[in-house]
C-alpha cells in the first residue's frame, strides 16, 4: 500500500467507530437529560405542596401565593411535556 493511502485508509477504518461514539455519547446525554427533567418535576412539584400548606395555613397572603403556585403549575406541565418530548413519545 503506497504511503499517501494510508491516511485515507486509517479514516475509513476508523469512521464507523467515530460513528458509534458519537451515537453512544448522544444517548447517554438524552438519558442524563431526561433523568434532570425528572428532578426539576419532583423539585416543582415539591414547591408547589409547599405553597398549598402556606396557602392554607394563611401564613403568606393569598394574593401572593396565587401566582407562585400558578407557575408552579405552568412550570410543571412545560417539563412534564418536555419529558415525553425527550423520550420521543407524544402526548
Amino acid at each position: 500500500m503506497p504511503e499517501d493511502m494510508l491516511p485515507a485508509s486509517c479514516y475509513d477504518a476508523a469512521l464507523p467507530l467515530l460513528q458509534i461514539t458519537v451515537k453512544r455519547v448522544a444517548q447517554k446525554a438524552k438519558k442524563d437529560f431526561i433523568h434532570k427533567l425528572g428532578i426539576v418535576l419532583k423539585e416543582l412539584n415539591e414547591s408547589g405542596t409547599w405553597l398549598k400548606v402556606a396557602k392554607q395555613s394563611e401564613l403568606v397572603s393569598s394574593t401572593l401565593l396565587l401566582p407562585m403556585l400558578n407557575e408552579c403549575q405552568q412550570l410543571s406541565k412545560i417539563i412534564s411535556a418536555s419529558v415525553v418530548t425527550a423520550k420521543g413519545g407524544t402526548r
